[in-house]
């Protein structure tokens, strides 16, 4: 027997008049439609493996014979295997109590296997516990999209400024970066609206209006910004305004990633200012020099040549 009908088989059976029967079959149909698409085993109530399906099995790289009679542990890593929680588990696994979660396993190379899992009890006729079946798929590919994205997460949010806004502009959360460019602390604005980092005219106006509704509708927003932090102090920010989606596709939140340019815009405009008043500076002398060069040609125009004897001995 392989599969559904072997794992079946391997639960401990308790003494009974055959009432049972029918509790087994419906768990064999159970099981069945399901050893197809999940990893199911076996184990009984001491942690030892007594069957488990081509699923299970080639998710860890053991053949059957491999891993028939070898306990939990042989999946976990010793760090887990020698924890408080770890016996704790069995403890509430061996008391019929059903367990889930998401879960760090070993494959027979030494690898990472993540798993979303069930530990179901399989309970006798009197409801004692006489074996245990997990249930579990392996979700190790999401969990490391899960990490890839929240590292990358973790880098914006240590080199940008970022806030969350709910659909409709009241602020949700901010981090550090964007509390320090405005001078604000997370409690002073949560639930606030966004017009308070803006001046009254651009509150107040048709394009901010606009801006908000685009937004509210799920629009992408990117520009440079000039907006007001405590005291009114001016902050400009190259930012962008993303749509975050539920699964409806019902935009739920919008976050601003921002970077502060404000004193990169004032060394700019610096620069400009100095390069103005150089140009401004050039401009005049030359108009001096011009002045003076017309000025030397106006006393030459004046003097008459004939005044003037050459005289040689």
């Amino acid at each position: 027997m392989t599969g559904s009908a072997a794992l079946l088989a391997s639960v401990p059976q308790a003494p009974s008049d055959g009432a049972g029967s029918g509790g087994a079959l419906k768990l064999q149909a159970i099981v069945k439609a399901i050893d197809l698409s999940t990893s199911t085993a076996m184990f009984d109530l001491d942690g030892h493996l007594r069957e488990a399906n081509a699923n299970f099995l080639d998710m860890f790289g053991y053949t059957l014979d491999e891993a028939r009679g070898q306990h939990h542990r042989m999946f976990c890593t010793r760090e887990q295997i020698e924890s408080s929680d770890y016996a704790q588990f069995w403890a509430k696994l061996r008391r019929g109590e059903f367990d889930r979660g998401e879960y760090r396993r070993v494959r027979r190379d030494g690898g990472d296997v993540w798993l979303q899992a069930t530990y179901n009890p399989v309970l006798d006729e009197a409801g004692r516990p006489i074996g245990i079946v997990k249930l579990a798929t392996d979700i190790t590919a999401q969990k490391a999209r899960a990490a890839e994205a929240e590292s990358q997460l973790t880098a914006i949010d240590r080199s940008q400024l970022v806030i969350e806004f709910t659909p409709t502009g009241e602020v949700v959360s901010a981090n550090a970066n964007f509390l320090a460019a405005t001078g604000y602390a997370l409690g002073e604005i949560v639930g606030r609206h966004h017009r308070m980092f803006c001046t009254p005219a651009l509150a107040a106006s048709g394009d901010y209006r606009d801006f908000w509704g685009k937004l509210a509708s799920g629009a992408f927003h990117r520009g440079d910004y000039e907006r007001i932090g405590r005291g009114g102090r001016r902050v400009r920010l190259q930012a962008t305004y993303n749509p975050v989606f539920d699964a409806s596709g019902r935009p739920l939140r919008v976050v601003k990633f921002a970077t502060d340019i404000t004193a990169q815009r004032a060394q700019a405009e610096e620069t400009a200012a100095r390069e103005r008043a150089l140009s401004l500076e050039i401009a005049e002398r030359r108009a001096r020099l011009e002045e003076m060069v017309n000025e030397v040609g106006a006393i030459v125009d004046t003097i008459d040549p004939t005044s003037f004897t050459i005289s040689s001995r």
